[in-house]
């Protein structure tokens, strides 16, 4: 195994604009990431909204 093998593919849908978090530091992008993660919840939970 390399260590210093330079890799050049990155995450599904990342493009480098994302804090350290994994959010994109528009508050829009994250509003919708938040909405989206509250549904996917609430489908898991068996709530309905």
């Amino acid at each position: 195994m390399d260590n210093h093998e330079v890799i050049e593919s990155a995450m599904q849908g990342a493009d480098g604009n994302e804090d350290a978090s994994g959010l994109n530091p528009d508050p829009a992008v994250r509003e919708e990431k938040l909405q989206e993660v509250q549904e996917n919840l609430a489908e898991l939970s068996g709530e309905q909204k």
